[in-house]
C-alpha cells in the first residue's frame, strides 16, 4: 500500500498509487500458484469419520475421568494395525496419572500406567506422557461443565506413524449410581474401523441412533453407514445391567454376552462406549436428550473447538487416516465457519485450512451441516446431535466425493508497517472475511485469485 498523496493521474489513466496496487495484485495472483496444497479429494474418494465439538471449559482439567481410546498405526503400510483400550486418568496441579488396559488388532492384551503433565495452549489444552518413549503428545478439549474431556494425538515416532483419540466423561467412585441415571432417551454417535489387518476384510462404519432406557430394559434403533456408503437400519430390544462406578453392560436378546459396555458420566448427561473385541477401534458416546427442550439455529452461536478421526478409502489398497483439531465458529443464524488448525496424516504430513457453510437444527435437537467452501466439496454433510445444555456436539460424516478438489493455503503480507498500523487488511476478491497481514487463509481452492485491501483513511 502506498500513502495517499493525491496529484494527478498518470498518462495510463492510474496514479502511482494505482499502478502499485494493480502490480501488487499480479504479484498476490503468483503467490497463489505456488503455495503448498493440504487436502486433495479425488472423485469416488469414501470419507469415514466421527467430529466432536465442544465450547471452551472454563475450568482446567481436574479430578478423574473415564476414558476410551481408538488408535491406529502405520496405516498407509502393509504392518498397519490398531489398539483400543479403557482406562482412568486424573489431573491434579498439572500432573496427569492413570493406568489403561489395552486390546490390539491381533489379540494381544496389556495394561500399564500414565505419567505425564498438562499445561494450557493455544487450541485448548497440551498432554505430554512421558511413560512412552519418545513422549506422546495429546491436545485436550473440556467441556464447559467439566463432565466430557477429548484428546487427539498424531505423530511420527521412530519411522512409525502413530495416530489416535480418546474420549473421557468425568468419574466418581463415591456416588452410588441407579437406574434413574439410565433412564430416558440417549442418542449416539459411533466411528468404527473393523479388521485393520486384513487386506480384504477391512471396513469402516459409521452407526448412529437412539436407545431408550428404563428399569433395566430399553430398545435401540440404529442406522449403519457401511464401508461402501451403503446404508442399513435396525431395531430391537436390548437389556443393561449397571455396575458401581456408573458402568453399564449392555445385551441383544439371546446374547449371553455384553455387546458393549456404557460409562455414565458423573451427572449422567454423557455416556461413552467400548468393547473387548479385537477386531475394531471404536470411538462412539452418547448424549441424554431433555425431551422438554426446544433447539434452535439461534440458540447454537459462538466457538466450539473441535476433534477429528477420519479415514479415506479405508477398504482400498491405499487406505489414509486423518486425525486433528481446530475451530467451528456458528453465528446463531444458521451460519458456521470452521478452521482447521492442525490435521496429522498417516502419510505422516500435517495441513491446515478452513471451510464454511450453513447448518440447521430440528427442534430435538439434531443438527446439518452443509459445506459451501472448502472441505471436501459440495456433498461434505455432516449430521450429529446437540447435547442438551448446546455445549457439546457428536457429529458423524460419510462421503463421497463428487468432483476432485484441491486446496491449499495463501498468505498475504502488506507494507509498510504504517499500513499495517492503521488497520489495513486483505481478502480474496469475492469473500467476506478481512485477513491480518501475514495471516495465511486455508482452504482456498487451486488456481487464480485477485486480492483486494480494505479501505484505511490516509493509505490507499
Amino acid at each position: 500500500m502506498e500513502k495517499s498523496m493525491g496529484g494527478n493521474a498518470g498518462s495510463d489513466g492510474l496514479s502511482s498509487w494505482g499502478r502499485i496496487f494493480r502490480a501488487a495484485i499480479l504479484m498476490l495472483t503468483l503467490v497463489s500458484l505456488v503455495v503448498s496444497f493440504s487436502a486433495h479429494a479425488q472423485q469416488g474418494d469414501r470419507y469415514h469419520a466421527i467430529i466432536i465439538a465442544t465450547k471452551d471449559g472454563a475450568q482446567a482439567p481436574a479430578g478423574g475421568y473415564k476414558l476410551r481410546y481408538a488408535g491406529v498405526y502405520d496405516v498407509e503400510k502393509s504392518n498397519r494395525d490398531g489398539t483400543q483400550a479403557r482406562g482412568t486418568m486424573a489431573f491434579s496441579g498439572g500432573n496427569i496419572t492413570g493406568s489403561v488396559s489395552t486390546v490390539s488388532s491381533d489379540g494381544e492384551t496389556a495394561s500399564f500406567n500414565l505419567a505425564g503433565t498438562c499445561s494450557p495452549s493455544p487450541a485448548g489444552y497440551s498432554l505430554t506422557l512421558v511413560n512412552f518413549s519418545p513422549p506422546e503428545h495429546y491436545t485436550l478439549n473440556l467441556s464447559p461443565d467439566g463432565e466430557f474431556l477429548m484428546g487427539t494425538h498424531g505423530e511420527t515416532e521412530n519411522g512409525h506413524t502413530n495416530q489416535a483419540n480418546f474420549i473421557a466423561v468425568r468419574g466418581n467412585d463415591q456416588k452410588f449410581f441407579t437406574d434413574s441415571d439410565m433412564t430416558g432417551t440417549w442418542r449416539f454417535r459411533s466411528f468404527e474401523l473393523w479388521d485393520i489387518e486384513s487386506n480384504t476384510e477391512r471396513e469402516a462404519e459409521i452407526y448412529y441412533g437412539t436407545v431408550q432406557l428404563g428399569s433395566g430394559q430399553g430398545s435401540i434403533q440404529i442406522t449403519n453407514i457401511e464401508d461402501d456408503l451403503s446404508t442399513d437400519y435396525e431395531a430391537g430390544p436390548l437389556s443393561y445391567t449397571l455396575r458401581q462406578g456408573g458402568e453399564a453392560d449392555f445385551y441383544f436378546a439371546g446374547d449371553p454376552n455384553p455387546v458393549f459396555t456404557g460409562q455414565l458420566s458423573s451427572e449422567g448427561n454423557y455416556m461413552i462406549f467400548s468393547s473387548d473385541e479385537s477386531g475394531f477401534q471404536q470411538i462412539s458416546m452418547a448424549m441424554k436428550q431433555n425431551p422438554a427442550k426446544t433447539f434452535s439455529a439461534a440458540n447454537l452461536n459462538g466457538t466450539y473447538r473441535w476433534q477429528l478421526f477420519r479415514v479415506k478409502n479405508f477398504s482400498s489398497n491405499t487406505p489414509e487416516a486423518q486425525n486433528g483439531y481446530g475451530t467451528i465458529t456458528f453465528d446463531g443464524a444458521g451460519n458456521w465457519n470452521a478452521f482447521v488448525l492442525s490435521v496429522y496424516v498417516s502419510n505422516g504430513q500435517t495441513y491446515s485450512g478452513q471451510s464454511s457453510g450453513t447448518y440447521t437444527v430440528s427442534p430435538n435437537g439434531e443438527i446439518t451441516l452443509v459445506t459451501a467452501a472448502g472441505g471436501l466439496g459440495s456433498n461434505d454433510i455432516m449430521n450429529g446431535y446437540i447435547s442438551k445444555d448446546d455445549a457439546t456436539i457428536v457429529f458423524t460424516q460419510a462421503v463421497l466425493v463428487q468432483t476432485t478438489t484441491k486446496t491449499g493455503s495463501l498468505r498475504v503480507f502488506i507494507e509498510p508497517e504504517g499500513a499495517r498500523s492503521a488497520g489495513a487488511q486483505w481478502r480474496r476478491v469475492g469473500t467476506s472475511t478481512w485477513y491480518n497481514s501475514g495471516y495465511a487463509e486455508g482452504g482456498v481452492p487451486a488456481g487464480l485469485h485477485n486480492i483486494e485491501f480494505k479501505s484505511v483513511t490516509g493509505w490507499v
